[in-house]
């Protein structure tokens, strides 16, 4: 199981479904890398919308993304995503293999968005459904 830094250990999710591992961010506190599928802590009320951002190549997310994906290409999603998603939205970015994601999320963590995650290894490292097309 990774250490964060501090020496917490990362923690097991579980809600309905497979378990999800949140592992700890090393690159910013602010938020953590998930593995999917991404679960939403189980709390009284509402929960937020899940919106899954790929911050790839427009013709890599053509060619394959998580179902569902909106495709929101870096460096200027640092400022549509900003502009462009919902704060109280639960957030997983997508990248070829952490980093990209893991950059907008520090962004967007520091700016208030309070649900952001990283997905673990990104496209690089997943083994789940994909899609194709825009």
């Amino acid at each position: 199981m990774p250490v964060e830094a501090g020496g917490n250990r990362s923690k097991w999710r579980s809600g309905p479904g497979p378990a999800l591992r949140s592992e700890p961010c090393a690159l910013a506190s602010l938020h953590s890398f998930v593995s999917w599928p991404p679960a939403i802590e189980e709390a009284p009320g509402p929960r937020p919308r899940l919106v899954i951002v790929d911050v790839r190549e427009p013709e890599l997310f053509r060619k394959s993304h998580l179902p569902g994906a909106i495709n929101l290409p870096y460096p200027a999603a640092k400022q549509r995503a900003l502009a462009e998603l919902d704060p109280s939205s639960d957030i997983v970015l997508v990248c070829h293999a952490g980093p990209m994601g893991d950059e907008l999320a520090a962004i967007l963590a520091a700016k208030g968005f309070p649900h952001v995650r990283n997905l673990a290894g990104g496209m690089k490292r997943w083994r789940g459904p994909v899609e194709s097309g825009p």
